[in-house]
């Protein structure tokens, strides 16, 4: 049976679009993170710093922080500054469970308690420039591909692909969609899709066992076509940078994924093992890490050389990605011996990136 496609709203009228100057925050809409912690962990500093850059990159661009009564004892508890930076912080019960499945249980319900526009951001992301043109999408929903990827085939991550396997889902045949920055209007067709997201993620948690939202997540979109206007965002508003490095060029929303190898290090977790609960953050340190052209931590002038022309270029080559595996040494001695035998041949010394 043929898969039918979505409404697809074209990139294009995302990437041109611009809200209006002034809105009241209803229309001109919300940024929405949720939160679930016990005190142990980073992901309140985390948001704390991804709220940060939201302010630094996106003034006046209202902020709220969604978090179950458990979370909000600690918050409190710790004096945690959250609680003050945030524009509202909102307490909504959910049924008992890990820290992952209480998150997870407050996420896939946002569209059916809030009103307006919304646009969901992880908290392992930095923003860097406006997200105006998001809001702007007259889509019921809008995401970016996972793994920031053009090719179908490379935005599955094998544990999703062998979930949707197990659970007989489907998903739409040409954007695997990654859950960490989504939009929604405010739309019956998105509330209905909400609904059925969460109603897929609870079967998948009890048929799996694990926590995991993006199966469902795609799974529900393959469902709603044709009744939900769907908007694949440019990879620029969610450069998911461990997957695809040479995304970082020219991103709005650099998503850095807190489980993924730290090769090489990434200057954001330096900023958020130091912020404390109670203390403020540096907004100069904020800007600083805003304005950079790379997220990665430079530890030599080779690592600056490999970034900047990275960023600047938005290509990747097969040296590259030797070095941000963290075989330096062999890419520098591939990279300098394949340019000797180029110039032995009379061939260009430089390669055709490989993306």
């Amino acid at each position: 049976m043929p898969v039918p496609a979505l409404p697809i709203v074209p990139p294009a009228a995302i990437a041109h679009a611009t809200a209006p100057a002034a809105a009241v925050r209803k229309t001109a809409g919300m940024v929405i993170y949720t939160l679930t912690t016990d005190g142990s962990g980073d992901y309140a500093a985390m948001l704390r710093l991804s709220l940060a850059s939201l302010r630094e990159s996106n003034p006046g661009r209202a902020a709220v922080v969604v978090c179950d009564p458990p979370t909000r004892r600690t918050l409190e508890r710790n004096s945690d500054r959250l609680l003050d930076e945030a524009d509202e912080v909102l307490t909504w019960e959910t049924p008992p469970g890990s820290l992952e499945f209480r998150s997870r249980f407050l996420k896939t319900t946002l569209r059916q308690h809030l009103a307006g526009p919304l646009l969901y951001l992880d908290t392992d992301t930095l923003v860097r420039g406006s997200l105006a043109p998001i809001f702007a999408t007259p889509a019921d929903v809008a995401g970016a591909a996972n793994h920031s990827r053009d090719t179908f085939a490379e935005q599955f991550w094998a544990p999703d692909r062998a979930a949707l396997a197990k659970l007989g889902w489907e998903t739409c045949p040409d954007c695997y969609v990654n859950a960490g920055v989504l939009f929604s209007n405010d739309t019956p067709a998105a509330k209905s899709f909400y609904a059925d997201w969460h109603a897929r993620w609870q079967e998948s948690c009890a048929r799996l066992g694990g926590f995991r939202d993006q199966p469902a997540f795609n799974s529900a979109l393959r469902a709603a076509a044709p009744g939900l206007a769907f908007a694949a965002l440019p990879h620029r508003f969610n450069a998911q940078f461990r997957a695809t490095p040479q995304a970082v060029a020219g991103a709005v929303v650099w998503h850095y994924y807190t489980s993924g190898p730290d090769t090489p290090a990434i200057a954001m977790q330096d900023l958020v093992r130091a912020i404390s609960p109670r203390q403020p953050i540096s907004r100069r340190a904020v800007r600083r890490l805003v304005r950079r052209a790379w997220p990665w931590r430079r530890e030599s002038w080779l690592d600056g050389w490999v970034f900047a022309r990275l960023a600047r270029t938005g290509e990747i080559d097969r040296y590259d990605r030797l070095w941000f595996a963290g075989q330096r040494y062999e890419a520098v001695r591939k990279r300098c011996y394949h340019a000797w035998l180029r110039w032995r041949r009379g061939e260009n010394a430089c390669p055709p990136a490989e993306r």
